[in-house]
């Protein structure tokens, strides 16, 4: 069986949470948002989840202990930076790539399913691909990467809103920062990440266009429950989630 390597990011400081609680460590339905990420990705094979920690890490470490598995982003440049971060747990002691694919979800979406995650790994399987990640329709799509398809619908890559043009802000289809990523192929696409961008970060959404351009394959799993592909950066949102949580029956 191959293998699934989970890994959670959860490195940001959280500054609008407004809060001394690493914002991971808020609680949604009577538990930690990164316990129900971590619960989420708990699929059958799969190794224990890589969380990779930044701000304020060692109380992130000291909540979840040996639960999970850590890799340290010190400088935060972006989320393919963060993947990078963790590189080693992709590899086997030879240092050759492992087969099977990485499971990388933000760390402060609370809602998501295993079901779902299950779901986008088993396309991943089926298919091939080099990525499959999971998207979503949204009424209002601010803040979000949005999905830029040809006039055939066929994926063309994923715009950050900041480098997006005003026809691209208008596309409601969005990306939600969970992927699954085959690991020999997700391992090349790193090493060729640049930050030529708005933000001077590495974006791991970049691998989409640079798996398209190479004919590596490149799905987008639409989400059957927009609200899985929520996640939170005020109190507000962490608020919302909590209801949609406590609505669903679901408590720690």
């Amino acid at each position: 069986m191959k293998t699934i390597v989970p890994i959670l990011l959860a490195a940001g400081e959280g500054k609008r949470m407004r809060s001394t609680l690493p914002k991971v460590l808020h609680q949604v339905g009577g538990k930690p948002m990164i316990r129900r990420v971590m619960e989420a990705a708990a699929l059958p094979g799969a190794e224990p989840p890589v969380v990779v920690v930044g701000h304020r890490a060692k109380e992130l470490q000291a909540a979840l202990g040996p639960a999970a598995r850590y890799a340290l982003q010190r400088e935060q440049l972006g989320t393919g930076h963060a993947v990078m971060c963790a590189e080693e747990f992709l590899k086997a002691p030879t240092g050759a790539p492992k087969e099977g694919c990485a499971l990388v979800v933000a760390g402060d979406m609370p809602l998501l399913t295993q079901k779902t995650l299950q779901a986008l790994v088993d396309e991943q399987q089926k298919t091939g691909a080099a990525l499959v990640f999971l998207s979503a329709v949204l009424k209002d799509p601010t803040g979000y990467g949005r999905v830029v398809r040809d006039e055939q619908g066929r994926l063309k890559g994923i715009v950050e809103q900041k480098d997006a043009t005003e026809k691209e802000r208008a596309i409601c289809e969005v990306n939600t920062l969970v992927y699954c990523l085959d690991i020999p192929r997700l391992l090349w696409a790193l090493r060729q990440l640049t930050t030529e961008n708005a933000q001077n970060e590495y974006y791991l959404t970049d691998c989409v266009k640079l798996f398209v351009d190479h004919n590596m394959g490149v799905e987008a799993l639409p989400a059957a429950d927009p609200d899985e592909c929520l996640g939170v950066n005020t109190p507000e949102e962490l608020a919302h989630c909590d209801a949609i949580c406590r609505a669903r029956g679901e408590r720690g």
